[in-house]
């Protein structure tokens, strides 16, 4: 097996104080990466993912620092292809670069945004990795494609990692979108139960075959939810105390049965047993997140139970 490694997803919609704490004690623990969201419409103030990620940048040393994705939509590609490879530089190499078809309809529609159907959009999503990843490694790239184009389009500085800095493309679509996973991915970014995502593995590994790609080439990194809970009926009772049950389709055991398997969650041993599950099909790389505002004593207590114990 190899190693795993662990990232820290936290939301955005905190104080830039809280945020700063947060991610420099993640540094300080040794977590691999930090993550942010490109959400942009949610009740309540939330802070812009892009300048977040770069104002992290001088404030840190050593963790990296990664979009959880970027939305293609909300951002012409070439311009951040230039964005990118400036984080990248000023951060001394630590950009982890996230990016998706985006799906939230309300989003598009807030900012007055155009929202094409799935098939288009991950269409623009092939076309916008295309021209970042020419920009980022060739001198001056021209392409023409259906929804983007560049012509003799210079970026310098380039990155600093080389070839580029890794690509990682979020979402499980299995008929389009993983194979736009298949031709241009370092990282696949995955949520869902073991079955789940076991499922769409061997749909990536099948668009891999087609597309002549090393399957195993791909990293796999799995998104998810984690609880630590004493035993059972306490999880459960956190679970009602989190979740508004009055908005559920279907009795709260009904649900939970379902959403345990889709969590890292229960007591630190059945924490450690999910991460070890997951890891047998295939997942070495790890991005958590909490239910609910985490604070810096959540990130010690999941580091000091649950990662150093594996």
């Amino acid at each position: 097996m190899k190693d795993l490694r662990f990232g820290m997803f936290v939301t955005s919609r905190q104080s830039w104080g809280e945020i700063r704490k947060q991610t420099q004690e993640c540094e300080r623990l040794g977590f691999h990466s930090m993550w942010f969201a490109d959400a942009i419409l949610q009740r309540g103030p939330r802070l812009e993912s892009w300048t977040l990620l770069s104002a992290l940048a001088p404030v840190t040393e050593r963790i990296r620092l990664g979009s959880l994705v970027l939305c293609n939509s909300f951002r012409n590609p070439a311009l951040v292809a230039k964005m990118s490879a400036t984080l990248d530089v000023v951060s001394g190499g630590r950009l982890e670069f996230g990016v998706g078809a985006g799906g939230h309809e309300a989003e598009y529609r807030a900012y007055g945004y155009e929202f094409p159907d799935a098939r288009t959009r991950i269409r623009q999503l092939e076309e916008g990795v295309k021209i970042i990843r020419m920009m980022w490694t060739e001198e001056h790239p021209t392409y023409e494609g259906e929804y983007f184009s560049i012509r003799d389009a210079n970026c310098e500085p380039r990155p600093v990692q080389k070839p580029y800095p890794p690509i990682t493309i979020g979402g499980g679509g299995e008929k389009f979108l993983l194979r736009v996973v298949a031709q241009y991915a370092d990282r696949c970014n995955l949520g869902g139960s073991p079955e789940t995502c076991q499922r769409k593995l061997e749909t990536l590994k099948g668009h891999c075959t087609t597309v002549g790609r090393d399957y195993d080439g791909i990293e796999k990194s799995l998104f998810s939810h984690v609880h630590l809970g004493k035993d059972e009926d306490s999880l459960r009772k956190d679970m009602r105390s989190i979740y508004d049950m009055s908005k559920l389709s279907e009795p709260f055991e009904a649900w939970y049965r379902l959403n345990r398997r889709e969590m890292i969650a229960g007591t630190a041993d059945e924490c450690i047993g999910s991460i070890r599950e997951f890891e047998r099909i295939g997942f070495t790389f790890f991005i958590l997140r909490s239910y609910q505002t985490p604070s810096v004593g959540w990130i010690r207590q999941i580091h000091e139970q649950i990662i150093e114990c594996i």
